[in-house]
């Protein structure tokens, strides 16, 4: 199991989520599930994370260039647009 990092870009505000998780893919969806949106429930409602959940399901992330262990994707979110970093990262603690 590794530790990876969500920092999601949406709606003007960059929100960022952690989780332990066997694979990418699954951290994807982890860290989606357990993002703690109460402070932020005027930018994202549970109604916005559980149609987020579902289409993340779908979608591929994509290896940015030249970077080892990072990942992008991005979804819309009714009209807004969603943007995805997924990195590997080491726990130090």
């Amino acid at each position: 199991m590794d530790l990876y990092t969500l920092i999601l870009d949406f709606k003007g505000g960059t929100f960022i989520s952690q989780c332990i998780s066997p694979c990418k893919e699954d951290a994807l969806y982890q860290g989606v599930l357990n993002w703690d949106i109460s402070a932020i429930e005027s930018v994202i409602t549970g109604n916005s994370r559980n149609i987020l959940l579902e289409d993340i399901e779908n979608e591929e992330l994509t290896q940015l260039q030249g970077m080892k262990n990072v990942w992008s994707c991005s979804v819309f979110v009714g009209d807004e647009l969603m943007l995805i970093n997924l990195i590997a990262t080491k726990d130090v603690t």
